[in-house]
């Protein structure tokens, strides 16, 4: 693993205990980003979803009431926030992959979702496209919206971006 990657890894092993009680702005992120989905895409009913740099788990935490027959894949760097999430959503509809979400070969899911861990990755552009090919929806943090745009303009079908809630939606 490389070395920016070890060192967010172990920054993020170190912080997972005490991660729910100071992570007040990225519960609001994710409260904020689900709500949008609903809001704009009501009719959205995903049979799978991925939910890359899960942390402790709260988009899926929100998103498992919303669709309790749903399929969903957390995946983190940290094992410890893998930890974390196993024990707040002990559910046999739930996997759990521990890895570098640029490095990792995931199959196709109706929903992608990232709250705040694009930041982390090491070329955005390159992986914002890898998670377009494989999914109908891809729902991140409108924080990267100004910084995706011009990277989204290369691709060969032009996406629906909704510039107020950073949805990417290709509707294929």
């Amino acid at each position: 693993m490389e070395l920016a990657k070890a060192y967010i890894q172990r920054n993020f092993n170190r912080a997972s205990p005490s991660y729910d009680a100071v992570a007040s702005i990225q519960k609001k992120c994710a409260t904020h980003l689900v709500g949008c989905l609903k809001n704009h895409f009501p009719t959205c009913h995903p049979d799978t979803i991925l939910d890359l740099g899960t942390g402790t788990g709260y988009i899926p935490e929100i998103l498992l009431y919303s669709f309790p027959e749903t399929k969903f894949t957390l995946n983190d760097l940290s094992s410890t926030m893998l930890d974390t999430v196993k024990k707040k959503l002990p559910s046999k509809k739930v996997t759990y992959i521990l890895g570098d979400m640029e490095l990792q070969d995931f199959d196709f899911h109706d929903l992608i979702t990232s709250n705040l861990a694009l930041q982390w990755v090491d070329d955005l552009y390159k992986t914002i496209r890898k998670f377009y090919e494989k999914s109908r929806f891809l729902l991140f943090h409108p924080y990267w919206m100004a910084h995706l745009v011009n990277g989204l303009k290369s691709l060969q079908t032009p996406p629906c971006l909704h510039p107020s809630i950073g949805i990417h939606l290709d509707e294929r």
